[in-house]
């Protein structure tokens, strides 16, 4: 087999573009890799145990957005699957026909915590009724736990009270 100067610049040319593209195949997979990183949302649960008015907020401290993916309440061994504003509603109910819900927001599978979002899941009038409820989130008797994801996918859960 006879090499001659076109062939040489041939094959040198397919050995570049081969390895050009192993590059730019690498560093596709780099900016895809430091893309999730930089939108990475962190939500947190926080309470505020006033004198006359309780109340816990959920925040997204991270830089990109949270999809919340489920809700669940844990209060001893039962579990409920639904929106903290109403379960405090229903428990509080139970108990009392005074108003001791002052508000709160939605928070269900699908909603979206933006970046530095604060969301209030209730406030409570503080009574003798609402005690009960307070410190049981307090103690941990009764918990919140959130599900949620970023916009790839990746998957991360919060429970507590900060």
């Amino acid at each position: 087999m006879k090499f001659n100067s076109d062939k040489i610049i041939s094959y040198s040319a397919f050995i570049v573009s081969v390895g050009t593209l192993m590059v730019l195949i690498y560093q596709s997979k780099l900016m895809r890799e430091h893309e999730e990183k930089s939108i990475f949302p962190k939500v947190e649960l926080w309470h505020n145990p006033g004198t006359q008015v309780y109340d816990i907020s959920v925040i997204n401290k991270g830089v990109g957005p949270a999809i919340i993916e489920n809700v669940v309440i844990r209060q001893g061994s039962k579990v409920f699957e639904v929106e903290p504003l109403l379960f405090v509603r229903q428990y509080l109910d139970s108990l009392t026909k005074e108003q001791l819900v002052l508000g709160g927001e939605s928070l269900y599978p699908g909603v979206i915590l933006t970046s530095n979002e604060q969301s209030y899941l209730f406030r409570l009038k503080r009574t003798e009724e609402s005690n009960a409820l307070i410190n049981s989130f307090a103690t941990r008797e009764t918990s919140i736990e959130i599900y949620y994801s970023s916009i790839y996918g990746d998957q991360w859960s919060v429970g507590g009270i900060g």
